[in-house]
């Protein structure tokens, strides 16, 4: 089955919104791909994470992954140049 890679970037702030956008897109993806969800993100909640897995988790073409993006960071290197 061939993959998709769909990225998402998004904050605490927008975890419902996402939600909605993450089961609209699977309950519409065709069931012929498998599709490879990625979160990247600095703050989003365990519980929130583990809410939006077991909600992407109900398909059963699809993954989701969240990528703690906070070590690349560079803002305090911006602010002093």
């Amino acid at each position: 089955m061939e993959k998709i890679p769909v990225f998402f970037t998004f904050d605490k702030n927008y975890v419902v919104a996402a939600g909605v956008a993450i089961y609209s897109l699977l309950k519409h993806a065709a069931p012929t791909y498998e599709y490879k969800l990625y979160v990247l993100h600095t703050d989003i909640p365990a519980k929130a994470q583990r809410e939006l897995a077991r909600l992407a988790g109900r398909f059963g073409n699809a993954s989701l992954e969240f990528i703690d993006t906070s070590a690349f960071d560079d803002s305090e290197h911006i602010r002093q140049s």
